[in-house]
């Protein structure tokens, strides 16, 4: 009976070792690698489904590498910071960007250093830059290199 009751405190152990190191294998590939992001709403339209499409993004280039002009990215949100959203990148550090492209006159702002300007694709209804300002470029979660659901809308979004 103790053998048995033994063995199988060996097999749990086991399980609950192998458990933990797959949730910390988890954690860090979806934080610091690569990840599947939801991204819903009209905001990226026509670029992106509002009623949901299935991302698949990275998080090295906004870590370590250069984000671009026109990457899409899933930034942490100015308005609520336990929110997440996904925009493009019109402008970086030093260049010039038009304030409101749907606005007479024209005003232009130069985005500062550490700060990105972000923008919807749809400008008639995108809470972005435009409402908060520039974002600092910390606030970058994730690059987005692909749609890849619904499958027969699946294609790359990266510049690469």
């Amino acid at each position: 009976l103790f053998v048995c009751l033994f063995v199988m405190l060996g097999m749990l152990f086991q399980f609950f070792r192998t458990a933990a190191l797959t949730a910390c294998v988890g954690h860090v590939v979806t934080v610091h690698l690569v990840n599947i992001s939801v991204s819903q709403g009209p905001s990226m339209m026509p670029t992106l489904n509002p009623r949901g499409d299935v991302l698949l993004t990275e998080a090295i280039t906004p870590k370590y590498g250069e984000l671009q002009r026109g990457d899409v990215v899933i930034a942490k949100s100015m308005m609520d910071p336990h929110k997440l959203v996904c925009k493009r990148i019109i402008g970086l550090e030093g260049d010039s960007v038009q304030v409101n492209p749907c606005e007479y006159p024209r005003r232009f702002k130069v985005v500062p250093r550490g700060r990105v300007w972000l923008q919807g694709d749809n400008l008639d209804n995108s809470t972005d830059s435009r409402t908060y300002g520039f974002v600092p470029q910390a606030l970058i979660r994730y690059r987005v290199i692909a749609r890849v659901w619904p499958l027969n809308q699946m294609t790359r979004l990266d510049q690469g």
